[in-house]
């Protein structure tokens, strides 16, 4: 980070808070470098009226005052002054358990660092810190939020250094309140569980959802580690209905239970 941190330490020589070119540079490099205490010190203070809103809502979200961020974010939306995908990923940020969807997910193609901080936050296009995916090993702790653990161990679980066991598990901890993303797997795994617990002889009910469900595990690159987790528990349903024997033994084919499926048929 050493030309971020040559330029701030220049940008706060010159005194930045009463100077718009300087403020939105100075912005620039707090969402750059995570270091926001100065920077919402000044937001927060109105030195400047320049910034964009999303700026205050994030600054009073730091401080600790939720309640003026959110009051802050529905003004704004109110009165048009934030579109409503930047409004989703506000949202997403003051409320990390919210995974609103984000239609336009171009928007987190621009090139301003406070939009890829806040996408960062909703898991688009966000990346994997290049020292290793071994640090996200901090956010499975039981402090962190859920979607917080979903998401690292989903990347643990991609990356081959977390069993998906563990995964699964925590698709389970909570019911979700919302759908899309992470939700919307945690929802397809939690209504699994309920169908091989009490409805697994209703084969066409069975076969429609693992068609949902492969197809959304494939696309997040997590259909083998579905398969690993479920391969055992579904060879148990063998049954008259071709299809969705193919589909269980397609299942357990990518779990490595091929020679168990077979001996079961």
């Amino acid at each position: 980070m050493g030309a971020l941190d040559d330029a701030e330490a220049l940008i706060l020589d010159a005194d930045p808070t009463f100077d718009p070119n300087l403020i939105d540079l100075w912005s620039e490099i707090s969402f750059l470098t995570y270091r926001f205490e100065r920077f919402c010190n000044a937001v927060l203070n109105g030195y400047h009226n320049s910034l964009e809103p999303a700026h205050k809502i994030i600054c009073l979200a730091r401080s600790g005052d939720w309640n003026a961020a959110a009051l802050s974010l529905a003004t704004y939306s109110s009165i048009n002054e934030i579109d409503s995908d930047h409004e989703k990923l506000l949202i997403n940020y003051l409320d990390h358990e919210a995974e609103l969807e984000i239609i336009n997910k171009d928007k987190c193609d621009e090139d301003k660092s406070i939009i890829i901080y806040l996408c960062n936050f909703s898991n688009i296009n966000m990346q994997i810190p290049s020292y290793g995916v071994k640090f996200l090993y901090n956010n499975l702790g039981r402090g962190k939020s859920i979607r917080s653990r979903i998401v690292a161990s989903e990347e643990l679980v991609k990356s081959g250094a977390l069993n998906p066991s563990i995964l699964f598990s925590t698709y389970k901890i909570k019911q979700p309140s919302t759908s899309g993303g992470v939700w919307a797997r945690a929802k397809f795994v939690q209504e699994l569980d309920r169908i091989i617990q009490n409805d697994l002889n209703n084969h066409q009910f069975l076969f429609d959802h693992l068609n949902i469900m492969i197809d959304e595990f494939l696309k997040n690159k997590l259909l083998t580690a579905f398969a690993i987790s479920y391969g055992k528990k579904l060879r148990l349903n063998i049954s008259n209905y071709s299809p969705l024997n193919d589909l269980i033994l397609i299942i357990n084919i990518l779990s490595e239970n091929m020679e168990i499926f077979l001996r079961n048929i």
